[in-house]
């Protein structure tokens, strides 16, 4: 039962809170591709060679940030949601 699982992991709800939040952010990161891929196309469309230049090193310094926010995301995730798990599964075990 849901129930009872989450009454057993009720030591490590900051964890599953954490985690939860992290997730939170982590989905928030291809919504926000998204967005900064559309305004791509407005650097392509710039005739300026040099501003075209600068606005391209600006926007993959951003998708450099997003995927850097990715990766951490999902290395709390795994750490966050794994730590919970191996916890209610040895308490589990030892019950």
């Amino acid at each position: 039962n849901l129930l009872q699982i989450l009454r057993y992991s009720k030591p490590e709800w900051t964890l599953i809170f954490g985690g939860i939040i992290v997730c939170v952010v982590g989905g928030t990161v291809f919504p926000t591709f998204s967005i900064l891929f559309s305004n791509i196309y407005e650097v392509f469309a710039e005739p300026d060679p040099e501003e075209k230049r600068q606005q391209g090193h600006k926007w993959s310094i951003m998708f450099l940030i997003i995927g850097l926010i990715a990766g951490i995301s999902m290395l709390f995730q795994s750490i966050f949601f794994g730590t919970t798990a191996e916890r209610l599964t040895k308490r589990l075990r030892c019950r």
